[in-house]
């Protein structure tokens, strides 16, 4: 992720650097309005922070899904693997009147932010495949999903990859989504305890 001039006073007025010693004083309201530049001026970085901002109310943003979503599919549209996961994410869930759910389009979303390295992206991908949310199962394909984001430190995918390894069937059975679910407190497919961010 390339940073602009924008975005870097942004974040010095978002939560400011301790190291300046007081030299810039917390304004999220002024960090908000340099987000918004940068957004209009079409940075995707800036646009992503302000889906963000808009999908967990932060920075004096009130959560506002469809802006939320309107954000984050402007820094999609420009190939930033920040904005696909979170697109993945609203997709997953769907957003009533907004967004219609769909487990193939959070799939294919996810995929792309991981086809670029995003090694969270790459865990998310790694669990929609082993447990078949918008593609179809297949145990063996995750693992490789799973180890390409821990390669990168991705520590859900390094406990997810240790639990695989300890199933009493051995990993790419049938019983590996069972078990998944049977940790998760058995529901029906697990998608709502998927936590991509």
């Amino acid at each position: 992720m390339s940073l602009s001039y924008t975005d870097i006073q942004a974040k010095l007025y978002e939560k400011p650097d301790e190291s300046l010693n007081g030299a810039i004083i917390q304004d999220e309201a002024y960090a908000l309005e340099l987000y918004m530049k940068g957004a209009y001026l079409g940075h995707a970085p800036a646009q992503y922070k302000l889906g963000s901002c808009y999908e967990y109310g932060t920075l004096s943003c009130i959560v506002d899904p469809r802006k939320s979503i309107a954000w984050y599919s402007r820094a999609a549209e420009q190939g930033d693997p920040e904005g696909e996961l979170a697109l993945s994410g609203w997709y997953l869930t769907g957003a009533e009147g907004i967004l219609p759910q769909s487990d193939q389009e959070a799939f294919l979303w996810a995929q792309k932010a991981a086809q670029k390295g995003l090694a969270k992206a790459e865990f998310a991908v790694g669990y929609y495949i082993e447990t078949g949310i918008g593609t179809g199962k297949d145990v063996q394909e995750a693992k490789r999903w799973y180890l390409r984001a821990a390669e990168q430190g991705q520590k859900r995918a390094m406990a997810r990859l240790a639990e695989l390894k300890k199933m009493p069937n051995g990993p790419g059975n049938s019983g590996g989504a069972r078990e998944l679910q049977k940790q998760r407190g058995g529901g029906g497919g697990g998608k709502e305890d998927c936590s991509l961010m």
